[in-house]
């Protein structure tokens, strides 16, 4: 007979149930989820990458509402509170930080350069305050050069919210046992760090200091930790009234919709204004919204939510976030022809996310609550009484942490590689003195053209009827650019483009690729440069239209250097005016 006021071990086994909200991990999994496919295509997954803000606003959440709990019933303790943190989040770090640079070690030497700085700050935890006064940008998709732990700027702001917020918090209590203390803080804090991120976005400059940064981003880390004083999940119960349920569910609805609408909406570009003068702010908001919800007992939305792939995906969330970006930038280094396969390689690349970071849960992340220092000297020092399965586990782990310190030991000897002396600023200068030199006789041609344009308008004559009688005779002399009809093009369509007048105005994107676009337009007139951004190109514009040598097909890629509004791309095509034809990349 059991003892009145003791827990059988199942009813133990089932509060613990009941208190694990798994409707949680399913948005987890969402947030994952959206960031995954941010990752492998930012121009159609334009607002994945939103799914940073509900991590933050759930460990906002979370956070505060166990320390509130904790500090009003004086169990709180500052040294239990870090420890629990330090094993939450550093073996997975770590882990990944050795993996990723064994990895570059042995195959990607050129990255080498400054891991050691990286490794560093992100141990301490201020790696997003280095990308910023590194210049470190979060948009470019260079494969061969982009850094496969940008993504972890993430880890250390919730770090530094961790170390900070909690001491706020004590202070707050220190002098005053009221709650409402620390809720004028956070509002303050919010609202501060809301009012810096729109006042630091200017258009045309690049956005990533406001992407990285702590001040700019603690917003959603205080709307979670608002809801956690205001809306404990203890104090929540089963017990209210239908049209309460009904309210609740109703703004689980609307917020879960309005979330998904602004993952999908074009004004949510990253590189665009609205995203940093109220954007991210506002998807935040209707998150914490919808926490709320999943939270209360009284709604359907924890129920909603949760299911076997929510529930595997959530759990396993902080380790697919942190082993996505290494595993995408390496395979899309070793396979080029990423364009060619569109479905098959980014499956590829999410299977080996979810193969590898599902090892990582089962080996650490499991294990990592209970590693203590004494325990792993124990292991150590019984090294040959323990099973085959163990020693192998210590001896790879051995090897990799021997090529984790080698990297960083290596890398401050690394000379970043110079961009003058690689093979895209070598193959950009020889395009561009060859460029400079065709350019002056097609801009002769161009401005012969607009004449003819003129006599053919009053003639009331097609000025391009030439370019397409030019075209067919042409045909008859042979194909041309036969291996571009790999692509869909028919050699009349390549033929033809022998002879269209262009005017090409663009960055180093175009600028290394013109000689591609030479041998397809030959009569193109090709003005790319280095960091060339969208607001130099009015000025470019003019020039061509006062020297009367703006072809009546004009080409702009721009955009590569830095973010551009809406307002910039409808003043330059304005400027461009209507009759000409227009084509953005």
């Amino acid at each position: 007979m059991e003892q009145k006021g003791v827990l059988s071990s199942n009813e133990k086994k089932n509060k613990k149930r009941k208190k694990y909200l798994t409707g949680v991990d399913g948005l987890r999994a969402l947030a994952v989820i959206g960031v995954i496919l941010y990752h492998i295509n930012p121009n159609q997954f334009i607002g994945g990458y939103l799914g940073v803000l509900v991590f933050f606003v759930l460990s906002g959440y979370f956070i505060t509402s166990h320390l509130i709990k904790n500090m009003e019933s004086n169990t709180f303790g500052f040294r239990d509170f870090y420890i629990k943190r330090v094993k939450r989040i550093y073996p997975q770090l770590i882990s990944v930080l050795a993996l990723t640079s064994t990895y570059i070690l042995l195959f990607q030497r050129h990255l080498l350069a400054q891991l050691y700085q990286i490794v560093v700050t992100n141990l301490v935890g201020v790696y997003n305050f280095w990308q910023i006064f590194n210049g470190q940008s979060y948009f470019e998709r260079f494969a061969q050069n982009e850094s496969p732990f940008i993504h972890l700027w993430t880890l250390s702001i919730e770090w530094q919210y961790y170390i900070i917020w909690p001491l706020v918090l004590a202070a707050c209590y220190y002098f005053s046992k009221k709650k409402r203390y620390p809720i004028i803080v956070a509002i303050v804090l919010t609202i501060v760090s809301i009012g810096l991120m729109a006042g630091l976005y200017r258009p045309g400059i690049d956005t990533s200091r406001i992407y990285y940064g702590t001040d700019t981003r603690l917003f959603a880390l205080m709307m979670g930790s608002l809801l956690g004083m205001i809306w404990p999940r203890e104090k929540l119960t089963h017990n209210v009234q239908k049209l309460t349920s009904t309210v609740l569910n109703s703004v689980g609805g609307v917020s879960l919709l309005i979330i998904f609408i602004m993952s999908l909406l074009p004004i949510m570009n990253p590189q665009q204004g609205f995203t940093y003068l109220g954007g991210m702010a506002i998807f935040s908001l209707f998150t914490t919204l919808l926490v709320a919800v999943i939270v209360h007992p009284a709604a359907m939305f924890n129920r909603l939510l949760t299911n076997p792939i929510f529930s595997y995906l959530g759990t396993r969330s902080y380790g697919i976030y942190l082993y996505q970006f290494p595993i995408m930038i390496f395979f899309e280094t070793r396979f080029k022809n990423i364009a060619d396969h569109p479905v098959l390689y980014p499956v590829i690349e999410v299977m080996l996310i979810l193969v590898v970071s599902e090892a990582s849960y089962q080996l650490i992340e499991k294990q990592a609550h209970k590693l203590t220092i004494s325990g792993l000297i124990r292991q150590l020092k019984s090294f040959k009484s323990l099973c085959v399965k163990s020693q192998v586990k210590w001896g790879v782990s051995a090897v990799i942490l021997g090529l984790f310190i080698g990297a960083v030991i290596t890398s401050p000897f690394v000379k970043a590689a110079d961009a003058k002396d690689s093979q895209l600023a070598k193959t950009i200068a020889s395009n561009g003195e060859k460029n400079q030199s065709e350019n002056k006789e097609l801009i002769a041609q161009a401005q012969s053209r607009q004449k003819q344009a003129v006599e053919a308008e009053t003639k009331k004559a097609s000025p391009f009827q030439a370019v397409i009688d030019q075209a067919k005779q042409n045909e008859k002399n042979g194909p041309v650019n036969v291996d571009y009809q790999n692509y869909g093009l028919t050699q009349s369509q390549l033929q033809l483009m022998q002879f269209l007048p262009i005017s090409g105005i663009g960055d180093s994107v175009m600028a290394g690729s013109s000689n591609i676009l030479k041998t397809l337009f030959p009569q193109m007139i090709v003005d790319a440069t280095i960091s060339r951004q969208m607001i130099q190109s009015f000025d470019i514009v003019a020039q061509y239209q006062q020297e009367k040598a703006l072809n009546n097909i004009v080409l702009i890629g721009l955009g590569t250097n830095g973010p551009f509004s809406n307002d910039n791309l409808n003043q330059l095509i304005s400027q461009i005016d209507a009759g000409h034809t227009i084509f953005l990349d």
